[in-house]
């Protein structure tokens, strides 16, 4: 018998095919801006926020979103698409960045010595 509650998950769907995705992900940074380039501005910009939002894709969500029209990443992220905007015209700055409560903090050495 076949449960009735079906699972969904919490995913969203990568905007590009699978080939198209995994070209970009293998491309040196200026040729995934190429490929990029070659998408309709909608899907470019839905393309740019799914590899922002995810911690190893992050810097190439931010290449792509340098190429991307502000309206695109607006409908594509609401609010939070004019700041991936802003952050995509000085992206080097933004990943340099450290932000939360340990970013002031120097990392301590670990160290398996016994007393």
């Amino acid at each position: 018998m076949a449960n009735p509650m079906r699972l969904q998950l919490n995913e969203e769907f990568c905007p590009v095919s699978d080939e198209v995705f995994g070209r970009l992900r293998q491309a040196l940074p200026s040729d995934a801006v190429e490929i990029a380039q070659s998408l309709p501005s909608s899907q470019r910009g839905q393309l740019a926020v799914f590899c922002y939002r995810r911690q190893h894709l992050h810097e190439l969500g931010l290449n792509i979103a340098s190429i991307c029209e502000r309206s695109a990443l607006v409908g594509a992220a609401g609010a939070s698409g004019m700041v991936i905007f802003d952050q995509s015209r000085d992206p080097k700055r933004m990943l340099g960045l450290r932000v939360g409560p340990w970013a002031d903090q120097k990392s301590n050495a670990v160290t398996l010595a016994s007393a």
